[in-house]
């Protein structure tokens, strides 16, 4: 596989997983064994992901969802609460 190709594949599974599980904590070590990649190659993909603002480091050093109120995951659990209810007229 094309060195390129496991990076995708890679910043993949680091998304599917906070996706997944919103609320994992994940130490860098737990992640590179996750997505397959040597710890300093996935640091740069969690790096890369906690500059986006897509997650954010503990006190501890492990990786969270980085949750706020526009959050990918907010944003359609926001969605789902308010369907069904009447809006207000104009």
């Amino acid at each position: 596989m094309e060195a390129s190709t496991r990076i995708v594949v890679a910043l993949g599974r680091l998304k599917g997983l906070f996706f997944e599980f919103p609320e994992a904590l994940v130490s860098l070590d737990e992640a590179s064994c996750i997505v397959g990649l040597e710890p300093h190659h996935c640091h740069a993909l969690l790096s890369a992901l906690e500059d986006v603002r897509f997650l954010e480091r503990t006190a501890d050093g492990k990786y969270s969802l980085r949750y706020v109120e526009a959050s990918p995951i907010a944003a359609p659990m926001a969605m789902l609460a308010s369907a069904g209810q009447p809006t207000a007229a104009a």
